[in-house]
Order: structure tokens, then C-alpha cells, then sequence
């Protein structure tokens, strides 16, 4: 799908796993012109809530990088647990299989309970689930232990990889926010700022290009794509006003064994 959307790279960036990565770097191999790179994504909890750090470019053998992602799914395995016993105590009786069937394999975590809520035509959509149900404060939600984002940085950058915010705009929308934290992580070994993703409107996006620059951070782009149907409608593959320039630099940087190129296809 990447290769036919005419993308000169991809990233698999699954939550609090690398398991897919060997076999998505092999089929990216078989691109000619795309660029494959292996990634993470670690949900870090800080005192304004959840930042999402990107690792990109990883070294997906990283005894270090792997120690804490099984913990982190071992803390989601409990939570999960928890939720279908609250969600069973709301009168919802969904079991495991169910919820299980709809992850594919994949890592399992709320979403999941959301898409089996709907196929039992409980809610019309995930984000009312989450209002309702599975979001912070609401009655069946659960949390998890999630590292800090000095912690996630200090991982990805253990591993050989790039350390990117994702979508900041769903963290805050400050600015002096974004520019005291995302310093301090800078200092730390933070390397970008994701400043191209449909969350991101026009504004937002020349802000954070505009802080990206002040702090010496590089700037990513990513569609966030989930395979699945969005609460807002389908969601892409790709972030089409991402330009190649950001690619070369945030290559540089990538562990050899986290990337099929270490160069921008021309």
C-alpha cells in the first residue's frame, strides 16, 4: 500500500512492540524507492497527561528496549483484565475471545474493547465508547503503568533510534509548553517533533516548525494510520504534505539495523 501511494518511506510504529518489524523491513526490501524504517511507540505519562514518544529507526534486538516493553505489556495484560471485569459489571458481557478475535494479533488494548462494543451494537463509534466507557475518569477505565518521557527518550535513544513527539497537538496546545518540555527532552536526546500529521492544522504545524527550529529538534511526518475505520471517517496511509527534505537528516541518526536505506531515494 505504501509503495502504490507513491511514499518514498514508511514507518512501523506499533504501541509497545516491535514484533512486526523484521517482517514489515523484509517486505519494504522488496520496494524498490521506499525506504523501510523499524519503530515503537511508548505511551509516557506526564503531569499533563500522555505524550507519545516515537522511536524511529530502532534496533529492534535491544535487550534494553525489550526488557520495558514487556513490562509495559505486562501492565496493559492486568489493565486489560480489569477493564472487561468493569465493563462485565456494567452489564456489558463481552468475553476475552471476543475482544481478543478483533485484535488480529495485535497488541491488545482499548480500542479493541471499543471495536467490540460496536460489532455488539452497544456504541455507533469509538470515541463514544471512550466518552462514555473507556476514557480517563469514565467508569469501566483502568490505568497503566506508562514510563516517563525522559525514560521513553532514553530508551529509543539506547536502541539506536530517533526519539520523535507524536502529535503533540493531543498532549497540549501551548506553546511555552511546548517549548520548556520539549527543551528540557532536547537536552535529554530528544530528536524531533512531528509536525506533519492530519491532527496537526496549518497553524499549529508552523508553530511547532517554528519551536522545532528555536530548540534544534528535526521535524517528522506521519498519518498515524491504524488500518481501521476512524471515529471521523476513514483514516490514510501517509502524510501527503510531508516534504522529502525531512527524511535525509532523521536518517542519519537511525541505527543501521532500524532501516532498509540510509538514504532519500531521488
Amino acid at each position: 500500500m505504501a509503495a502504490s501511494s507513491g511514499l518514498s518511506a514508511v514507518a512501523l510504529t506499533d504501541h509497545d512492540t516491535v514484533d512486526g518489524t523484521a517482517g514489515f523491513l523484509k517486505a519494504c526490501k522488496a520496494h524498490p524507492g521506499l525506504v523501510g524504517i523499524a519503530g515503537v511507540e511508548l505511551s509516557a505519562s506526564s503531569d499533563r497527561g500522555t505524550l507519545h514518544i516515537l522511536g524511529l529507526g530502532v534496533d529492534a534486538s535491544n535487550e534494553d528496549l525489550l526488557d520495558a516493553l514487556r513490562r509495559i505489556r505486562e501492565s496493559r495484560d492486568e489493565r486489560n483484565l480489569r477493564i472487561l471485569s468493569k465493563l462485565n459489571a456494567l452489564g456489558f458481557s463481552l468475553t476475552w475471545e471476543e475482544v481478543e478475535s478483533l485484535a488480529g494479533g495485535d497488541v491488545i488494548g482499548r480500542p479493541h474493547f471499543a471495536r467490540a462494543m460496536i460489532s455488539r451494537g452497544w456504541a455507533e463509534s469509538t470515541s463514544e465508547v471512550f466518552e462514555r466507557y473507556l476514557g480517563k475518569g469514565a467508569p469501566a477505565y483502568v490505568g497503566r503503568f506508562r514510563p516517563s518521557p525522559e525514560e521513553a527518550v532514553a530508551l529509543v535513544k539506547g536502541a539506536g533510534g530517533v526519539a520523535a513527539v507524536a502529535h503533540p497537538v493531543s498532549w497540549t496546545m501551548e506553546q511555552d509548553v511546548w517549548r520548556q518540555s520539549f527543551g528540557h527532552l532536547a537536552t535529554l536526546g530528544l530528536d524531533a517533533l512531528e509536525c506533519y500529521h492530519p491532527r496537526v492544522g496549518r497553524k499549529a504545524r508552523e508553530a511547532l516548525l517554528g519551536i522545532a527550529g528555536e530548540i534544534g529538534l528535526l521535524a517528522t511526518g506521519g498519518s498515524d494510520y491504524h488500518g481501521i475505520e476512524e471515529s471521523n471517517g476513514p483514516s490514510r496511509l501517509g502524510a501527503d504534505d510531508a516534504p522529502d527534505s525531512l527524511l535525509t537528516p532523521l536518517l542519519e541518526r537511525m541505527s543501521p539495523y532500524g532501516v532498509t536505506e540510509r538514504s532519500c531515494p531521488q
